[in-house]
């Protein structure tokens, strides 16, 4: 029997959060479900690296499940391409842009006028080379993983 994914079976999403998700999206239920909702294991890495005035910054961050480890950090700004429907799981602390990272980098992270050693950027499961490295070049702390690559962990 397989074993329901660390963010639901210790009831660190509610579940009207989802219910919510998964009845609105209309392409999750290709992508996951309770056994799967996203790379557990290197979001508990950064949690168990980080402290709660840290900003996160989620490069890749598909559904945004994974936002509900930060509920108590500064910030989590997820980044990722628009999906179908662009339902996203949501916590008070949470907000998005929908584009590539290469764009956020380059165009909107500017804008926010954040302190980059307060904050700590996260592409996991990204295969875009292009990105990754942007990520390792722009922020000095960094979580960056990809199957058959060099990872690159900077805290």
């Amino acid at each position: 029997m397989l074993e329901p994914c660390y963010l639901i079976k210790n009831n660190i999403i509610p579940l009207e959060e989802l219910n919510r998700v998964f009845n609105e999206s209309d392409s999750i239920n290709a992508e996951c479900d309770i056994t799967f909702l996203c790379f557990d294991e290197a979001y508990q890495d950064v949690l168990s690296n980080t402290v709660p005035d840290t900003v996160i910054i989620d490069l890749g961050c598909g559904y945004a499940p994974q936002s509900y480890y930060f509920t108590e950090y500064e910030k989590y700004i997820g980044v990722d391409l628009p999906l179908r429907n662009n339902v996203k799981f949501k916590t008070d602390n949470s907000e998005f842009y929908l584009m590539s990272i290469q764009n956020f980098i380059t165009n909107e992270l500017p804008k926010l006028k954040l302190d980059l050693n307060h904050v700590v950027a996260i592409c996991n499961y990204v295969p875009d080379k292009e990105a990754q490295q942007m990520v390792i070049d722009t922020f000095p702390r960094h979580y960056v993983y990809y199957p058959n690559m060099v990872n690159n962990i900077s805290y």
